[in-house]
Order: structure tokens, then C-alpha cells, then sequence
């Protein structure tokens, strides 16, 4: 039986995060199979280099937990569609479970600084 403790579940849960926030910007998924038609689940940079691929004068830009892709013609700024941002999602669920994290650290450190006994300092009097 495996036994872990929070230390653990905590950089399993980073490492997770930390992998699900990059693959959100830079991934590249194709879900589907057989007689299905397949599926592609880009990250926001994947998705903006196939634009600029097709020779799109495209930027990308970020919202609070969205994205868009916005082309450029003729000096205008056309705003693509604000598309839900994975990383930005990841990233804050990140920071709030390492405050936590940090936070239980904290407390146990407070605790246990509270409850230590006093030292004896006897044989310096004498």
C-alpha cells in the first residue's frame, strides 16, 4: 500500500498543473478514431502559428481567462473570437492550491514553535 503525505500529493498536483498550463499554450491533441471524425484540441500559440502558417497577419491576445486570435487587414484590427484559456485556468488553480499549500505549512511550523518546551539553561548559572 502506497502511503503518501500532503508534501507529495501537493508536487504531484504542481507537476500535473505545470504540464496541463503549458499544454494549454503550446499542445497539440487530436482526439477521435475510426468511423469518428477527429478532433483538434490546439494551445493558444499552436493555434496562432497554423494562422500565420496560411500567411494571416494575425497577433494573440488575452483576456481575463480568454484568448483571441485578432487578424489585421489593411491597418484595421478585426478581433477574433475570445476563446477559453486553459493556462490561465491552470495557472490560477496553481497558485491558490500552492497558497494553501504554504498557508498549512505555516500553521504547523506556528504549532509546533508554540508548543516546544522552554529550554533549561541550568548549567549556564552556575
Amino acid at each position: 500500500m502506497i502511503v503518501m503525505d500532503r508534501t507529495d500529493i501537493l508536487l504531484y498536483c504542481n507537476a500535473f498543473l505545470i504540464f496541463a498550463a503549458w499544454f494549454g499554450m503550446w499542445g497539440n491533441l487530436w482526439v477521435g478514431h475510426g468511423s469518428f471524425s477527429r478532433a483538434e484540441f490546439r494551445g493558444a500559440y499552436t493555434e496562432l502559428q497554423e494562422h500565420k502558417k496560411h500567411e494571416y497577419d494575425v497577433d494573440l491576445s488575452f483576456g481575463l481567462l480568454t484568448y483571441s486570435i485578432d487578424y489585421w487587414h489593411d491597418e484595421v484590427r478585426t478581433q477574433g473570437l475570445p476563446t477559453f484559456c486553459w493556462t490561465q485556468l491552470f495557472l490560477s488553480v496553481l497558485v491558490a492550491i500552492d497558497i494553501l499549500g504554504l498557508t498549512f505549512f505555516l500553521k504547523e511550523r506556528v504549532r509546533a514553535w508554540s508548543n516546544a518546551k522552554p529550554l533549561h539553561l541550568e548549567f549556564l548559572r552556575s
